[in-house]
Formats: C-alpha cells, sequence, structure tokens
C-alpha cells in the first residue's frame, strides 16, 4: 500500500513537471474556425459600455490589422529603425487555422478621430508564434513624427505592464498641435491561441483598464467554446 501511494505521488509530480514544461497546464488546444467565431466578442459578451460593434471578419489578412497598421499605412516619413521596430511588433505572423476580428467603436475626438478597439483571436494548429517585445520595439525607436493627412504627428512609444501571462504591449502616445490621443496594443498567447486588441483612446490609463477588462473576457470566451 505504502508503494502504491509513492507511485501515485510520483505520477502526480512526472505528469506536473510535464504540464508545466509544456507550459500548457489547463490551456485550450486548437481552435476550429467554428470555434473562434464562436468564442469572438460581441456587444453582448464585451465588458465595458458605449462601444458599437462592426461586422465581424473571420477571412485572415494578408497585412496588419492593428490600429498600428493603420497608423503607419504608406508613411515614407517614418525612419527605417521605427518602421522595423513597429513592424516586427505588429505583424509577420503565420496563416492561422481558425481566424476572426471585430472591430468596436465609440464617439470621441483627437487626432485619429472616434475611438475605435479592436479584438483579433488567431488560432494555429502548430505552436502559437512567439510575441516579439514591446520593450525591444521601444528601445529601436523611443519616438517619431509622421505626416498625416497634411499634419505632423509626434509619437513616444512606450511598453506598459500588465499582469496577464505571456503577453507583450505597447503604447504610442500622439500629440498633433493641441490635440492628444493614445494607441496601445496588447497581444497575448495562451494554448494555441493568440489575442490581440488595439485600442485609440483618449489615455494610457483608460486604454489599460479597458485592454486589461476586453482581453481578460476574450480569453474567458476561448476557455469557454474549448472546454
Amino acid at each position: 500500500m505504502i508503494y502504491a501511494a509513492a507511485r501515485r505521488r510520483a505520477a502526480v509530480i512526472s505528469a506536473t513537471a510535464a504540464c508545466l514544461a509544456l507550459s500548457a497546464c489547463g490551456e485550450a488546444g486548437p481552435l476550429t474556425q467554428d470555434q473562434v467565431e464562436k468564442a469572438l466578442l460581441t456587444e453582448a459578451t464585451i465588458p465595458v459600455k458605449g462601444w458599437t460593434a462592426g461586422a465581424p471578419n473571420h477571412v485572415a489578412p494578408e497585412k496588419d490589422v492593428s490600429g498600428i497598421g493603420a497608423l503607419l499605412g504608406d508613411n515614407s516619413g517614418v525612419n527605417q529603425a521605427c518602421q522595423g521596430a513597429l513592424t516586427a511588433f505588429s505583424g509577420g505572423l503565420p496563416t492561422p487555422q481558425g481566424f476572426g476580428t471585430v472591430s468596436f467603436t465609440h464617439a470621441g475626438d483627437g487626432p485619429l478621430g472616434p475611438h475605435e478597439l479592436v479584438v483579433t483571436v488567431r488560432s494555429f494548429a502548430d505552436e502559437t508564434p512567439e510575441i516579439p517585445s514591446g520593450r525591444q520595439a521601444v528601445q529601436d525607436c523611443p519616438s517619431f513624427t509622421i505626416d498625416k493627412a497634411g499634419q505632423q504627428l509626434a509619437v513616444t512609444m512606450e511598453s506598459p505592464g500588465y499582469d496577464i501571462p505571456d503577453s507583450q504591449a505597447l503604447g504610442l502616445d500622439l500629440t498633433s498641435g493641441d490635440q492628444h490621443a493614445r494607441l496601445d496594443l496588447l497581444r497575448v498567447r495562451r494554448g494555441s491561441s493568440l489575442v490581440t486588441a488595439s485600442l485609440t483612446g483618449p489615455n494610457g490609463k483608460t486604454n489599460h483598464d479597458i485592454l486589461d477588462a476586453v482581453i481578460k473576457a476574450q480569453l474567458d470566451q476561448i476557455k469557454r467554446v474549448s472546454d
């Protein structure tokens, strides 16, 4: 009996060690396209009020769908180091087996116009790609200026912290004359899924609180459909 108990303890320890080594304890495996569509946040499940959802898209684009991609566009005024740092952080992902993205809008003024929140879920058949470091992007490109619609837009970058495991974040403070706005991007790996949320809003504190709540709600939805 003593030996049987010891064997059971050894089995538990072995299984726990394997689980930790794989960083997959309790994490979802690959989601199907149908599961991604069911998991994607809607106006009914988003945890913040006053945001209007657009039509979801379930076809993975070739180009970056984050707010950073929209900000940069084809702007040639951004120096090569900053182009490289921002592109490395926000793009370069392989094609997922499941994909869904939806945009939410909220009334607001600023250099980027109304506030926009974009939530994207990708599920991969193979291992989820590593997330580039937000701190590295800031180190490579602390600030830059671009010309957008004939106006100078000064951008200062930082990498805010989130109490969410396996996450990376990038924040851009935007100034055009006497107008100010903030663009934040948060990415989280969870099992075979990669969740991205980007937000143009009034300031870093407000954006942080919204993205923190939204990402956690999206992770909960992924867990719900995968259980």
